[in-house]
């Protein structure tokens, strides 16, 4: 999914190596719940962003996506600024890639300038906390997958 931001379980490689033990139908429960999981942290994610403000233009919300199979899922998004948005920035200049200005509009009337002190952006946590909602629920279907 390439950059962005990522959360692993510890030890889950272990756990995956000690499903041999269990039968046929554990281990496809056990497969239902990891993606349960990954796409549940992308709704909360999506619910958070809508609830702290930070829904502009939709591109984020729209670009969450999971991959995977078996045992192992990827949530998230590979929209560049996410981390931006999860945790914040610090103030920082901005200048023209190409060319020697930056073009912009404000109320209708085009500016250039040759750069732009930005003041930077508060963290708005979206993809952590959508984890945290989830972790719970994950760990109660991996133990009903595996009393199965």
């Amino acid at each position: 999914m390439g950059k962005g931001i990522s959360i692993s379980f510890p030890d889950m490689d272990k756990f995956i190596a000690n499903l041999e033990n269990y039968s046929k139908q554990a281990k496809e429960n056990v497969s239902l719940a990891c993606a349960d999981a990954a796409f549940a942290v992308n709704e909360y994610a999506k619910k958070n962003l809508a609830n702290n403000h930070s829904v502009i233009t939709g591109t984020l919300v729209k670009s969450f996506r999971v991959e995977g199979s078996a045992f192992t899922y990827v949530a998230g998004t590979d929209v560049i600024y996410a981390p931006d948005v999860e945790y914040g920035t610090a103030a920082h200049e901005i200048t023209p890639k190409n060319g020697k200005c930056l073009r912009f509009e404000i109320d209708g009337k085009v500016i250039f300038v040759r750069r732009v002190h930005h003041p930077g952006n508060h963290a708005k946590p979206f993809f952590n906390p959508a984890v945290e909602e989830v972790r719970p629920i994950f760990l109660n279907e991996l133990t009903a997958a595996l009393n199965a």
